[in-house]
């Protein structure tokens, strides 16, 4: 599994990483999964790309992040 960089920052910057990153979620499959600091989503993407093609729409993201807009009461 190749991770995508999407033109945006993104964290794991040190060559292999992304890559290891994905393929340890592809190994594990979650349906669920938690991001804390998404920043620009880059490794959003990645994730959700990965597990639609593994689940389909039967799984969850949820991305939280100290500096975005958050509307809930």
């Amino acid at each position: 599994m190749e991770y995508k960089k999407y033109f945006r920052k993104t964290s794991l910057k040190q060559e292999g990483m992304g890559k290891q990153f994905l393929n340890e979620i592809a190994l594990k499959k979650p349906k669920n999964f938690l991001e804390i600091g998404v920043f620009h989503g880059v490794t959003a993407r990645n994730v959700c790309e990965l597990l639609y093609s593994i689940h389909g729409n039967d799984f969850k993201y949820v991305g939280l992040d100290l500096f975005g807009e958050n509307n809930e009461c």
